[in-house]
C-alpha cells in the first residue's frame, strides 16, 4: 500500500517520482492529499496510484476535473469509490457528452449516489466489498440512461 507521506512530500529530491507527479496534478486542481475530511482534500492514496497506473497523470487530471464539475463543494466527492468509478467511466466508451454526464450526476449528491449503489447491491445479492466497482458501474449506467428533467434557471 502506498503511503500518504509519499504523496504529500514536497521535496523535489524525493525518490518517489510518481508521488511527486500525482501530488503536482492534485494540487493543480486546488486539492490537497491529507487525512482531512473537507471538500478540497483527498485521502484515497491507493486509488490515485491505481489511476496513475491505468492512465498516468492525464487520467488523474481528467478524473479530478470531472468530479469537480459534478460535486466540487462536497467533502464526499473525492473519496476512493468516486475516483475509481469516474476514472473507469473515462476509460470506457462514453455514451454521453461531458455536459450531459455532469447534469445527470448533479441530480445526486455523492451520498445519495452511494445509497443507489448500496440499493443495487442489495437487489442483486452482491455482498462482497470488492464488487463495489461493479455496483458503481451498473448504477452509473442506469442513472445516465434515465431522463433528467430540464432545470430552470
Amino acid at each position: 500500500m502506498k503511503n500518504l507521506a509519499n504523496l504529500t512530500c514536497a521535496d523535489p529530491m524525493s525518490e518517489d517520482a510518481v508521488a511527486l507527479e500525482i501530488n503536482e496534478v492534485v494540487t493543480s486542481y486546488g486539492l490537497r492529499i491529507t487525512d482531512g475530511k473537507h471538500s478540497k482534500y483527498i485521502k484515497a492514496v491507493s486509488e490515485l496510484y491505481a489511476i496513475y497506473n491505468t492512465g498516468g497523470t492525464e487520467l488523474i487530471g481528467k478524473t479530478l476535473e470531472l468530479l469537480g464539475k459534478c460535486w466540487s463543494d462536497d467533502c464526499q466527492a473525492y473519496q476512493g469509490t468516486f475516483l475509481k468509478g469516474f476514472s473507469h467511466y473515462l476509460c470506457g466508451e462514453q455514451v454521453f457528452s461531458e455536459k450531459v454526464f455532469i447534469k445527470k450526476m448533479q441530480a445526486y449528491t455523492p451520498v445519495t449516489f452511494m445509497a443507489k449503489v448500496r440499493e443495487f447491491a442489495l437487489e442483486n445479492n452482491i455482498v462482497k466489498a470488492h464488487h463495489n466497482n461493479i455496483c458503481f458501474a451498473n448504477v452509473l449506467d442506469k442513472l445516465l440512461r434515465k431522463r433528467v428533467p430540464n432545470q430552470t434557471a
